[in-house]
């Protein structure tokens, strides 16, 4: 939505609540993990390092829960913030986890998914 300072300025209260309550996800009702919630904080405050490591570690954790739409969902963001952050390999590495997601968007049935996930590899 283009809400980026808005969005970053959550960062902080997202790692307080990490730190404080250790947590993988915050509400039963989504089960979206915490991490990831992290590392799209991190991204729009343009903290590329830490949401580099949000990410990873959200990732690890989708696979061990396993938590097959966080796995997709994590890797849909994560290839988003490569692309926001535009390093020298960024683009090319975001490719994998795009399509990575977009698979495991088909699988689960999720078409709205696969295209936002595609559109990241166009």
């Amino acid at each position: 939505m283009g809400e980026y300072d808005r969005a970053g300025g959550f960062y902080d209260l997202v790692v307080d609540c990490l730190e404080r309550t250790d947590t993988v996800c915050a509400h039963y009702n989504d089960m979206r993990l915490t991490e990831r919630a992290a590392g799209i904080a991190a991204t729009a405050a343009r903290r590329w390092d830490s949401a580099e490591h949000h990410f990873r570690t959200a990732l690890s954790q989708a696979e061990r829960l396993p938590h097959l739409p966080e796995q997709a969902h994590t890797r849909r963001w994560y290839a988003r913030m490569l692309l926001d952050r535009g390093g020298p390999a960024d683009r090319e590495e975001a490719a994998r986890p795009a399509t990575e997601a977009t698979d495991l968007y088909r699988r689960m049935g999720m078409p709205r998914h696969v295209a936002m996930a595609d559109a990241l590899t166009e």
